[in-house]
């Protein structure tokens, strides 16, 4: 009988020992997993907030006498479209998101911001790639979509600290 209750207490022993080799493994591999995360895995929530704030930015162009937003006038740039008021849609677009970005991401000496870029797509073409000081180091980031009707647009965003 006591060899038997021997063999009961190295199983359990063993037993034991497996499950802290198995929790420490756990441990590393999320950790690991965690180290390697790129920046466009998960967006940015002020980067994000930044994006959406943009997208609903009224612009000066017009049509049906209403400003388009930035997100309408996307479309418009990209169907190569003049504005109600004779204004380029594009130049108003390029305009409108170089104000911002200036005004919200300083890029100077001194500054937490080292640099953006900012790519704006339409139906997968690029028209606009905005780019600002030095992208290298770690960033935050964040994209948008948006449809309307069967066309699709997206704009993407990521700042260099």
């Amino acid at each position: 009988m006591n060899k038997n209750k021997n063999a009961q207490e190295e199983i359990m022993g063993f037993g034991i020992i497996l499950i802290v080799i198995a929790v420490i493994a756990l441990v590393f591999i999320s950790l690991s997993v965690n180290k390697n995360r790129n920046v466009n895995d998960e967006p940015n929530y002020e980067v994000n907030g930044f994006l959406s704030a943009l997208m609903e930015k009224t612009t000066t162009c017009e049509k049906n006498s209403n400003l388009l937003a930035v997100k309408d006038i996307i479309f418009e740039c990209g169907r190569n479209r003049i504005c109600a008021n004779g204004e380029n849609s594009c130049d108003v677009l390029n305009e409108t998101v170089t104000s911002a970005m200036d005004n919200s991401w300083k890029v100077e000496n001194g500054s937490l911001v080292k640099g953006y870029y900012l790519v704006v797509y339409y139906e997968g073409d690029l028209i606009i790639n905005e780019t600002r000081g030095v992208l290298d180091g770690e960033s935050r980031g964040a994209w948008q979509d948006y449809a309307k009707s069967a066309e699709e647009s997206q704009i993407i965003l990521e700042i260099f600290n």
